[in-house]
């Protein structure tokens, strides 16, 4: 699964059906300030330092119309990370590592 933050300044969720990665994918090209704005726009989390904090109800918004099988896996993706020490104390947010497409 991957967050996509394009070169609009759209962030939109894509690559639901594989969910043992989580990343934001950012335009090659795009000033920080650019995708922090859009990502704090959007309602879909802040950069924070090296890594993006997605926020989980945002996510769970953009995956609703999937089948009950990937929402279970979905589930079960957060309850990996927060193993991980991935997510925040409050479990609002899920950190994502942030690569350059």
């Amino acid at each position: 699964m991957y967050v996509e933050v394009n070169k609009a300044a759209v962030v939109s969720v894509d690559g639901v059906e594989d969910l043992t990665s989580f990343t934001v994918r950012l335009h090659s090209g795009c000033p920080v300030e650019l995708i922090a704005e859009s990502l704090m726009s959007a309602g879909a989390g802040r950069l924070h330092c090296d890594w993006a904090a997605i926020n989980i109800e945002w996510l769970r918004q953009r995956t609703a119309s999937r089948s009950p099988q990937c929402q279970a896996d979905f589930e079960e993706m957060l309850v990996y990370a927060e193993s991980k020490g991935w997510m925040d104390p409050g479990g609002a947010t899920v950190m994502a590592q942030i690569e350059q497409i």
